[in-house]
């Protein structure tokens, strides 16, 4: 498939050396055009949802499809046919359209654009083939007309979206190559195998080849991305697993053959995942590790995730994509976080946020299904471990207590949903534990002055309130001491908030005022009377603590209010004081309608542009509605992002969001919004070459296996579900990596050490 470029001005298009806003003045309006780039983007972006398969039957009412449009061949003026593929090529469709302005719609397509068709079947009875006369017909992106496609053509390496999308064969064997890996992971743990997850930051060790070096922040100490997990591996052994197998990746600096790369991926096993893994820097937002190479000033760096290159699959037109992907960030370390860490990524052409949600409902709910089957849960007072039904069960620990065995409690979707800025109002945090008792409630304006000013030097300051309730048994003296010493050993950025600490009241029917005089002699009751039901302020019983916070009067931005991390804090120190039961329900929540850009903090690394904020998540989220669309010509920080998190008993499992599936809007973003300079928006060309060319509209997600493995397993932190964690400083303390660099790999890599 030759690739023919008519003039000058579209050949820079696949120039590596030009920045990414060399586009053909057709693909991006200029800057001037904002109301006609609103308007184009807007009838690209919200389109109809596709139709299920049962409704596709000859006599039914009119369906929706969503695919790519192929050859188009007119036969008269009132008589037009088409070729449209669905779904990765699974489903194989001719439309046609009858009447001269139905034809002429059609007409008007630019082969293989992606477009949304609405019309009746007239033939369906084939798994795979159908036939459809149309009523209408639009595009969701539109094909250049620059790019010639034949059956001859052969496309650059630079077009690799093309070459997936064009080339049947290279599709085929990506197709082969995913049944492949999923049949040999079930024969391998039918074989009696487990699959475990080696690290990719190892330090440098004399196995063989040459390694690839990744610097840290530690002056003189590199990591090494492994050129085999073979000590690992051997080291499984030892620690008494009978199998282990994994799809591993691996790294060696050697001299480039076509047998051979950088990176490679390997099954590995010893008896007793995937896109790139080197990548190029760019601006998505986190602090990246960078991976030097023998060319000078020349260095890869390890993806934070596979965003942009699974938004390049579905340029290339693959249906749905989903890996197990290993992504790196250099971050700090928390019990949550590791500098290296596995998610399950995955990307829908032709989906909207909510056709994402209901994907991942269904998944989580088979998966959760399939685990209560095989696995309960062996408890003890502050905790669980999952157990296997098949194993021996003990009811004598080592220990000495009494074990107990309980079922895994069954989950339903779909899952309550709730809207960012609810969260942050009711909860104090973007990712609430709903098994906590007690919405926060805004309560200043029922409070007298004098009791504000005591907690908050703020003029005008928003309070809030938490009822903290202990079980009923809970001795009141116990509680107030427990109290006292909670918010004496608070940290500072508590107990020194410049908006004012928090403050407690207990309620006690012995005392004057119920223990509420501070509040004035009609303090409580106007509390009470004013409270929603759903925060206990209204039925206030003895040994109740009301916390007290103030914060100043602005949107919420960030991830917590400083009262919703003390309700969390306090909930877990209160359960480990057995002054709370532990619940043990699982509480699923997606939360929704975040805002599509945050003011920057000092802290943040965003995308490097000079706008003052950053992408909430990243740049490459879409709006939410047309009207949020519109914001983003007038007031970008009001905008709300098409995004997504999963949530669950207070930990963000995942998220993920629909992409901006537009190359020129794309660029609006980077340019106009982030106010990114020329250098940083060229490290983005690749992602625009392949929206250009036609990129369906599509949403992804991306699950936190980690997270996700060690809240099912009852741990608080994924070091526990992690074979070769990294401990709080990064450091794998098995291996001892990162480990010193020697002054002759310096050398090689054209490093030197800065001077302190």
């Amino acid at each position: 498939m030759l690739l023919q470029l008519p003039n000058a001005g579209v050949a820079r298009v696949w120039d590596d050396a030009e920045s990414s806003t060399t586009l053909p003045t057709a693909a991006m309006p200029k800057p001037a055009d904002k109301e006609q780039l609103a308007s184009q983007f807007r009838d690209l972006l919200f389109f109809p949802k596709m139709s299920p398969r049962e409704r596709w039957k000859p006599g039914e009412t009119a369906v929706t499809i969503h695919g790519f449009i192929g050859k188009i061949r007119k036969v008269s003026k009132e008589l037009t046919f088409a070729n449209i593929e669905l779904n990765n090529g699974e489903f194989q469709g001719q439309i046609c359209a009858k009447g001269i302005e139905k034809a002429d719609a059609l007409r008007k397509i630019q082969p293989y654009s992606a477009v949304t068709v609405t019309g009746n079947m007239t033939d369906a009875s084939s798994p795979t083939k159908f036939d459809m006369e149309i009523e209408s017909i639009g595009h969701l992106n539109p094909f250049p007309k620059d790019i010639i496609v034949s059956s001859d053509a052969v496309f650059p390496a630079e077009a690799r979206h093309l070459q997936l999308r064009f080339h049947a064969k290279l599709k085929e064997s990506l197709r082969f190559r995913a049944f492949l890996k999923a049949s040999l992971g079930q024969t391998m743990s039918r074989l009696g195998y487990m699959d475990v997850e080696t690290p990719t930051l190892f330090k440098s060790t004399s196995e063989g080849a040459r390694e690839f070096l990744i610097p840290t922040r530690r002056a003189g100490h590199a990591y090494a991305l492994p050129q085999s997990p073979q000590q690992y591996k051997q080291v499984l052994m030892a620690a008494g697993l009978g199998g282990y197998y994994q799809f591993a990746r691996c790294y060696r600096d050697e001299d480039h053959r076509a047998d051979r790369q950088p990176e490679f991926t390997q099954m590995d096993l010893e008896k007793s995942f995937a896109t790139p893994t080197l990548f190029k820097s760019t601006s998505e937002g986190a602090r990246e590790f960078l991976v030097p190479t023998r060319r000078a000033g020349h260095a890869y760096a390890l993806p934070q995730s596979p965003q942009q290159y699974k938004q390049v699959l579905m340029a290339a037109g693959l249906g749905g994509y989903y890996q197990f992907a290993r992504c790196y960030r250099d971050e700090d370390h928390r019990a949550d976080r590791q500098p290296e860490f596995t998610q399950m990524d995955l990307e829908k052409s032709f989906a909207t946020g909510e056709t994402i949600q209901a994907d991942v409902e269904a998944f989580m709910q088979t998966t959760w299904d399939a685990m209560r089957e095989e696995y309960n849960r062996k408890d003890d007072d502050t905790s669980f471990i999952p157990h296997r039904k098949s194993a021996p069960s003990s009811d004598e620990p080592s220990g000495g207590q009494p074990v107990s065995y309980k079922e895994y409690p069954a989950i339903s979707t779909p899952f309550r949903r709730m809207k960012y800025q609810e969260c942050m109002d009711l909860y104090g945090s973007d990712k609430p534990d709903l098994r906590i008792p007690n919405r926060i409630e805004r309560v200043d304006a029922h409070l007298s002055p004098n009791f504000v000013s005591m907690i908050t030097d703020l003029e005008r300051p928003i309070v809030d309130a938490w009822v903290f309730r202990p079980h009923e048994d809970a001795d009141r003296k116990e509680v107030h001491e427990f109290m006292q010493n909670f918010l004496q050993n608070l940290h500072k950025s508590h107990s020194q908030n410049p908006d004012g600490a928090p403050q407690a009241l207990m309620y006690n029917t012995s005392k004057p005022l119920e223990g509420f005089s501070a509040l004035g002699p009609a303090g409580l009751k106007t509390l009470q009377d004013a409270a929603s039901p759903e925060s206990g302020l209204s039925t206030l019983e003895n040994g109740d603590v009301v916390v007290f916070q103030a914060r100043q009067d602005r949107p919420h931005q960030g991830g917590s209010t400083k009262l919703g991390e003390v309700r969390i804090a306090l909930y877990h120190a209160a359960i480990e004081a057995q002054l709370l039961e532990r619940d043990d329900s699982f509480q699923f929540l997606w939360v929704t309608d975040f805002p599509m850009f945050t003011p920057n903090e000092e802290v943040d690394v965003g995308q490097g542009g000079s706008s003052g904020f950053s992408a909430t998540h990243h740049p490459f989220t879409a709006p939410l509605t047309a009207e949020d669309l519109e914001l983003l010509f007038t007031d970008p920080l009001k905008a709300k992002a098409d995004h997504y998190d999963l949530v669950l008993n207070g930990v963000e499992l995942g998220g993920g969001s629909r992409r901006i599936h537009v190359a020129a809007m794309q660029e609006f973003i980077f340019r106009d919004i982030l106010q990114m300079t020329k250098p940083k928006m060229a490290e983005f060309s690749h992602l625009l070459k392949a929206l250009r060319a036609g990129c369906p509209p599509h949403a992804g997600f991306a699950l936190g296996f980690d997270r996700f493995a060690a809240v099912l397993s009852g741990s608080s932190s994924v070091r526990d579900v992690i074979a070769f964690p990294k401990n709080n400083k990064g450091v794998d303390e098995f291996a001892g990596g990162p480990g010193k660099i020697s002054d002759e790999e310096l050398k090689t890599y054209h490093l030197q050490l800065r001077k302190k």
